[in-house]
């Protein structure tokens, strides 16, 4: 009403507000820790006096996010991993800190949603990568009601964007399956019924030929068991050729949610199998941290078991095997073309880190910090950082590559790109590259998008068919 603004907290690092009283008398704030991946804590300000109180105090990494107000601001709804496996909601007494787990489900929360009335909440579980959604009535004192069966979807994808009605009646939300490109949808919670609202432009193609993966697993080299999602293209015939797919992040995880790209490449005659290779999100903290720093090559290790797996029970053909990814992703798949050189007929580098050393060195400022928790530092690793570089290794490949950068790219400089194929042309290796001059990290222009991949494609058809 007054326009007026007021500094109510600061400190040199990396903060957020995440929940407000709802007398507005209190704010919480997340900050994360640059000193351990996946690591933060809250804090709670009250705006009146600016005291400010550490809530979360903890040893060790630990998430702590999706943070909720009870209606009487003695409490919060939130979720942590803090001393478990899994990232779990649970509720907090502000005056005490005493916790209490309000779902103890083997699986991480995803999104969270309080109704405007603080009476009901609505949360997704991330069920081996797809969304379970389930609505839960909330006591006075900020305690779940019975859990119950969750809301029956359209299909099998994944929830974002929970959103009540003003009257806590109804329950927005983006749902997004493999087959399902995303729209938003609304749940009336009296009738129990869900009713599409957009309905996204599929550019004339039948739903019916996207194709559905199905989850399988398989034994890697420590006997541990890797998710991975597998597409078969319709109507496929004899031996596949197949493209791995590998994620980014690396803190991430593939899941079933629609991919354009996957689809044309299907459309093609490739099958793709998208791993969630050690590293990744989704399947507990101790899963997450396993390739950190100085166990990094094994999460390649479980690319290369990916390819067996491919072999004996996926019906490829041995011949016809590439590997592909992006940020990460590309670095994993310049690692996997280094370290496993004979297993692939042809890979796809996009975004991709080559020489940890220069990325460091040249990466956004806040980003290294960010990144050397994960990777190892400059000042600490070196050698290591520089023998586990594709770059170093670059004599070894031998399967004809491509190289698609951006030249805005401020989290992987394309300077990345121009190492590996500067120093695959003085060998005369086959290597294609594109640099697109008005891209930053990833192709985001359908312009741009609409030239990359069916080139991506017609270079895979040279090699692979």
């Amino acid at each position: 009403a007054s326009g007026r603004e007021e500094l109510v907290y600061q400190q040199d690092g990396s903060n957020s507000p995440v929940a407000w009283s709802f007398d507005g008398r209190y704010l919480i704030v997340s900050r994360n820790n640059e000193q351990l991946s996946l690591d933060n804590d809250l804090y709670l300000i009250d705006l009146s006096t600016k005291q400010i109180t550490h809530l979360t105090p903890h040893t060790g990494p630990a998430l702590f996010g999706d943070v909720h107000f009870t209606r009487d601001g003695r409490a919060i709804i939130f979720a942590h991993n803090d001393g478990r496996e899994w990232y779990q909601l649970a509720r907090m007494d502000l005056r005490s800190r005493r916790i209490e787990t309000l779902d103890d489900a083997p699986w991480d929360v995803d999104a969270t949603a309080l109704s405007y009335d603080g009476r009901l909440f609505a949360y997704t579980l991330n069920r081996e990568g797809y969304s379970e959604l389930y609505i839960r009535e909330v006591t006075d004192d900020g305690r779940l009601g019975p859990k119950g069966a969750p809301v029956q979807l359209p299909g099998r994808g994944v929830i974002s964007g929970l959103e009540f009605s003003k009257d806590g009646s109804k329950l927005a939300f983006v749902f997004n399956g493999a087959r399902f490109n995303p729209d938003i949808w609304l749940y009336d919670l009296r009738a129990r019924e869900l009713t599409q609202l957009t309905h996204s432009a599929r550019a004339g193609l039948s739903q019916s030929s996207f194709v559905e993966p199905e989850l399988i697993r398989y034994k890697t080299f420590d006997g541990r068991e890797i998710p991975a999602w597998y597409y078969r293209p319709q109507n496929a015939q004899g031996k596949l050729p197949v493209i791995v797919s590998v994620h980014g992040g690396p803190e991430g995880q593939e899941r079933p949610t629609f991919n354009a790209i996957y689809q044309y490449f299907l459309a093609r005659g490739y099958a793709i199998l998208a791993p969630n290779v050690r590293g990744s999100t989704g399947y507990g903290k101790s899963y997450t941290h396993l390739d950190d720093v100085r166990n990094r090559e094994d999460s390649v290790k479980d690319l290369a078991y990916a390819v067996e797996w491919l072999k004996r029970q996926g019906g490829a053909d041995p011949k016809r095997i590439a590997v592909m990814g992006g940020s990460y992703g590309g670095y994993m798949t310049l690692a996997a073309i280094t370290l496993y050189p004979d297993l692939w007929a042809a890979a796809v580098e996009i975004v991709g880190i080559a020489n940890f050393e220069t990325f460091l060195r040249n990466t956004s400022g806040y980003r290294r910090k960010l990144r050397e928790v994960e990777y190892g530092s400059l000042e600490r690793d070196l050698d290591f950082l520089r023998s586990i570089s594709p770059i170093s290794r670059v004599d070894r490949i031998r399967a004809p590559l491509m190289v698609i950068h951006g030249r805005n790219d401020p989290r992987v400089p394309y300077t990345e790109a121009e190492q590996i194929v500067k120093a695959l042309r003085a060998r005369n290796h086959p290597v294609e590259y594109m640099l697109f001059e008005d891209e930053g990290h990833g192709i985001a222009k359908l312009s741009n998008r609409l030239l990359a991949y069916p080139k991506v494609a017609d270079f895979l058809d040279r090699y692979m068919k």
